[in-house]
């Protein structure tokens, strides 16, 4: 995953820290140096919450965050990628092969 981007949706939308001295902290740390392109897999909660399940290792120690977390997360990156052209959305819940081909075409 594309850090900076995490940071500022994990931290600052799901822990409501404060998003401005995030991004801030993040530009200091990594010479404001941001990814030409970013592809966003949007998923429903609910459903990652089945995916993750269902996988080998289970739940770690962000996935067992509440539901509400989660979702202020999920909102965090809609924002994020909302105010930034270089974001492109994709819809995680389309078979594999159509989402990389999709995927493909921002590359």
């Amino acid at each position: 995953g594309e850090g900076r981007s995490s940071t500022l949706a994990y931290q600052g939308y799901g822990r409501r820290l404060d998003v401005g001295l995030l991004r801030s902290l993040c530009d200091a740390a990594t010479g404001a140096l941001w990814p030409d392109v970013v592809l966003l897999l949007d998923l429903p909660v609910a459903v990652a919450r089945e995916r993750i399940q269902d996988r080998k290792g289970g739940f770690d120690r962000l996935d067992q965050e509440s539901p509400d977390f989660h979702e202020r997360v999920r909102a965090g990156f809609l924002e994020l990628a909302a105010h930034n052209p270089r974001w492109h959305v994709l819809d995680g819940t389309l078979p594999a092969a159509e989402l990389v081909d999709r995927a493909m075409t921002f590359l």
